[in-house]
């Protein structure tokens, strides 16, 4: 069972001046799954997800979900420890995980079936949902994405669960630097 949760932040105050909603989820472990919807209450949804270490501000042009919101409605989740979503202390972020939050939110909203769009993490989040929750799943688009590590750089494949692992010579320059971790935060 999942329900409501109010918040009063200035993200949701813009939000709100968007013509959205915003909301939390409560996923199975009760967990709060951070959400925001737009546009027309009938029809399918289409479902936006986000990729990795960004948030649905970061991710999302307003100007498409503005123009996503023209003709049906628009579900934008934030996933564990992005955006509004919190981590869930010492328990990993999985594709499964993040497939069952996303089911979460529609089982919250009443959204028996949904369409999705995600890119990089949200591709595989969108994939996800057609694995573990096909019927709730009417269209995937996954951009830049992929639902397993065969094919990645052995040395990612590595350093994704183990963040003490000192990249390579060869991969730093793959990598994220700390200005970009600063221009986006900013």
């Amino acid at each position: 069972a999942v329900a409501a949760v109010s918040i009063a932040s200035p993200a949701a105050a813009a939000t709100a001046v968007r013509g959205g909603q915003s909301g939390y989820a409560l996923a199975d472990d009760d967990h709060r799954i951070y959400y925001e919807t737009y546009g027309r209450r009938s029809g399918v949804p289409i479902v936006l997800l986000h990729g990795g270490v960004m948030s649905i501000e970061s991710a999302f042009a307003p100007d498409l979900i503005r123009r996503f919101a023209r003709s049906r409605r628009v579900i934008a989740v934030e996933q564990q420890a992005h955006g509004h979503t919190a981590d869930r202390a010492g328990r990993p972020i999985t594709y499964e995980r993040m497939a069952d939050d996303t089911k979460a939110v529609l089982d919250h909203l009443g959204v028996a079936q949904a369409d999705f769009f995600g890119h990089s993490m949200g591709g595989a989040v969108s994939i996800g949902m057609a694995i573990r929750h096909p019927e709730r799943t009417r269209n995937v688009t996954a951009l830049s994405s992929g639902y397993r590590s065969d094919g990645m750089l052995p040395e990612l494949v590595e350093m994704n669960p183990n963040p003490t692992h000192q990249p390579s010579a060869e991969l730093i320059p793959l990598l994220p630097t700390q200005q970009d971790f600063e221009s986006w935060q900013a």
